[in-house]
């Protein structure tokens, strides 16, 4: 059985040392598999007045925070909070934890080092799950700064136990002999209008959320109907994961989502970050395709969707059933059909929302 270790979880207590530049650490979901936890963190420090002062006064600058209400307000404080961390990068680091069987604690440990975007994935041996769920109590360690944290482990998609995956498939690879479909978000799933700067800065920081319409219900329509696997990527950075993770509740698998590392010392930067880089895009998706299976790529037309896809179908002719893509501007399919090579022009699918995409993928 596969399970997953549920939701985002902040470190919020500290003792010990000086109480300047405490450190504070993410934790991204994992997967329960066998007797392991692959755990992914992140480790930062609490924001800084200058780094605070210094996003908020180039958002004003965009023009996108002048005269706003009290829900956009509080969807800014949210959604800017980890833009004004510093990443503890290259910093070593020590995960205590207890795992609890029968009435029994025993302590553990596992050291790691954080990567250049102050990132960390670390394996822990956690023994085999038991069939209710579990709360691991974990005790983060950096220099001299403690922290306690809650890791609650349950089943993914809902609480139950998800469908085993193919070894060494990991959160967020393809599973051999099964159907996966890879997704993108913005302006894919979730309407963010990235093609208009002050829209996209205003739809990522301001405004609720809004899914495209009937996109939530097809998903779920083929989650039912083909028990597939979802993978959401995204060039979004990581500092949105908690908005985005309640975001994608309401999609099937919306835990397993990969987003980009970011540091961000380039504030304007972002705006970049926010749009599609095909060369992470291609990286992670080669990853994915290395685990096998077989697979369905759901982008728009927005940015390079359409290329990315065309270049990993080409390198993985086999493997890929479908491409489909959303119009957002274009009302010319053949435009659209264009970007693509010859050969996979056949396997492309345009919709406009999801009532058409599962009008298509059904037919196909």
């Amino acid at each position: 059985m596969t399970y997953t270790i549920v939701g985002s979880i902040q470190v919020h207590q500290y003792w010990g040392a000086s109480s300047r530049s405490l450190a504070e650490c993410m934790f991204f979901d994992g997967i329960w598999e066998g007797n392991f936890v692959d755990l992914h963190g992140c480790l930062f420090t609490e924001t800084s007045l200058f780094r605070q002062v210094l996003f908020d006064r180039w958002l004003e600058m965009e023009g996108i925070t002048g005269g706003i209400n009290q829900s956009q307000i509080a969807n800014f404080r949210k959604r800017s909070y980890y833009f004004k961390t510093d990443p503890l990068a290259r910093s070593g680091l020590t995960l205590y934890y207890w795992l609890s069987s029968e009435g029994n604690a025993k302590l553990h440990q596992v050291e790691t080092v954080t990567d250049d975007y102050g990132h960390f994935l670390v394996r822990i041996a956690m023994g085999r799950p038991g069939p209710s769920t579990q709360t691991t109590q974990a005790f983060i360690s950096h220099g001299m700064k403690h922290s306690i944290v809650q890791l609650g482990i349950g089943g993914g998609m809902g609480g139950g136990a998800s469908e085993p995956e193919g070894a060494g498939a990991g959160a967020s690879g393809g599973v051999p002999g099964r159907l996966t479909i890879v997704s993108d978000i913005d302006d894919t799933i979730k309407i963010t209008e990235v093609l208009d700067k002050r829209a996209m800065l205003r739809n990522t920081f301001l405004n609720e959320f809004k899914s495209v319409a009937g996109m939530e219900d097809a998903f779920r329509a083929f989650k039912t109907r083909h028990s597939v696997k979802f993978i959401y990527l995204s060039s979004s950075p990581w500092q949105l994961h908690p908005s985005l993770k309640a975001f994608l509740e309401n999609f099937p698998d919306g835990w397993n989502v990969i987003l980009q590392k970011m540091a961000c010392q380039d504030v304007p930067s972002l705006v970049e970050f926010l749009r599609d880089s095909s060369e992470y895009k291609i990286g992670e998706l080669r990853r994915i395709f290395a685990s096998g299976g077989e697979f369905v790529l759901i982008g728009d037309e927005g940015e390079r969707d359409p290329e990315i896809y065309d270049q990993i179908s080409i390198e993985h002719k086999h493997s890929v059933k479908a491409i489909c893509i959303r119009r957002l501007r274009t009302k010319d399919d053949d435009h659209i059909l264009t970007r693509f090579h010859p050969q996979n022009r056949d396997r492309v699918i345009i919709f406009s929302d999801g009532g058409e995409l599962k009008h298509s993928m059904f037919n196909a």
